[in-house]
């Protein structure tokens, strides 16, 4: 499920924000835990593996969004700020726990569209 919002927010301002909160170099989140996760196939092992490094500056630069993650948090297995934001995605473990989301959220006025997988990848459609 991806939550989208009307707003935006600005990719060069959230790293310069990332910046200026983490001056110093620091090591990647660890990916052993969520490798193995993705490999185990259940969905459940996937809560709370999402990491992206962007939220928290995305976050202050955006309070709303920020709760609008914290409520969305726990909706589903997991949630995570793509990107830079400040589209909100959420695992649910069902289409129709999707479609349920999607019906609630629909009725805050938010936008809320379901995203189906596996998908087959990036292919050529038609060349010129």
């Amino acid at each position: 499920m991806l939550v989208l919002d009307d707003e935006g927010l600005s990719t060069p301002a959230v790293f310069r924000r990332y910046d200026e909160l983490h001056p110093e170099p620091h090591d990647p989140a660890p990916v052993e835990e969520l490798i193995n996760a993705l490999g185990s196939q259940v969905l459940g092992d996937l809560s709370g593996l999402f990491v992206n490094d962007l939220a928290e500056p995305a976050f202050t630069l955006r309070t709303d969004l920020a709760e609008r993650f914290n409520r969305l948090d726990g909706a589903g297995i997991a949630t995570v700020l793509s990107g830079s934001g400040p589209t909100i995605g959420v695992l649910c473990e069902s289409v129709e726990a999707a479609d349920a989301l999607a019906g609630q959220l629909s009725k805050e006025g938010l936008r809320a569209v379901r995203a189906d997988g596996p998908v087959a990848g990036a292919h050529i459609v038609r060349s010129s």
